[in-house]
């Protein structure tokens, strides 16, 4: 069980989650259950010691987008046996978070739902051209690498997401849940306005 004592997650201590290419792979029903753990919004969250608390996730994901590249990816995780409709021995499979939460905006009310308060992203494009990744870190990357398909790259780029879900409760965090998940120039992230969705449950 999640809620198990050695795992040690305690609510009252302000915590982040970062999770880079997980809730993919998750059945989507287990994906939502340990999204409402976290928030403290699920059926194994303990509701008898409420103490004001700040938890925030940051996921890396794919999204597919419902076109033909996505399409691409979802056929080459079929092929290894991630994805499909059954197994192999033909027990039906629970479809897992990339095939039920193919776009960026399925992602944020999936947040929401699950109990994140604020959630905001970006695909990765406008997350390299558009602040959050600094000008100095994409030169170190250039360097690393030189770019022979810039077009493939964007197109790889505008198919995985950046997300920012905060729930907290009582008044202590809460313009803390508010600035973390800002766009504009006070954004500590570096979402910019225009590039990025916000949405609020």
């Amino acid at each position: 069980k999640l809620s198990d004592p050695f795992h040690g997650y305690d609510r009252s201590i302000p915590t982040i989650f970062v999770m880079e290419c997980v809730i993919m792979y998750l059945p989507d029903e287990a994906s939502r259950n340990l999204l409402r753990y976290l928030a403290g919004n699920g059926a194994e969250a303990d509701q008898s010691n409420q103490v004001d608390s700040f938890v925030t996730i940051a996921m890396y994901d794919p999204i597919p987008n419902n076109d033909r590249f996505g399409q691409v990816m979802l056929n080459n995780l079929q092929k290894r046996g991630i994805t499909g409709q059954t197994h192999e021995d033909g027990e039906r499979r629970e479809q897992l978070s990339l095939e039920r939460t193919p776009t960026l905006s399925d992602h944020l009310a999936k947040l929401n739902k699950c109990g994140f308060d604020i959630a905001v992203g970006c695909h990765m494009m406008d997350a390299y051209d558009y602040g959050i990744v600094s000008i100095d870190d994409r030169r170190r990357a250039a360097r690393c690498e030189m770019l022979d398909e810039l077009e493939e790259f964007v197109l790889l780029m505008r198919h995985y997401c950046l997300c920012v879900g905060v729930h907290s409760t009582g008044d202590r965090y809460k313009a803390a849940a508010a600035t973390l998940c800002s766009d504009g120039k006070d954004s500590p992230i570096g979402f910019q306005e225009g590039r990025c969705t916000i949405v609020h449950s």
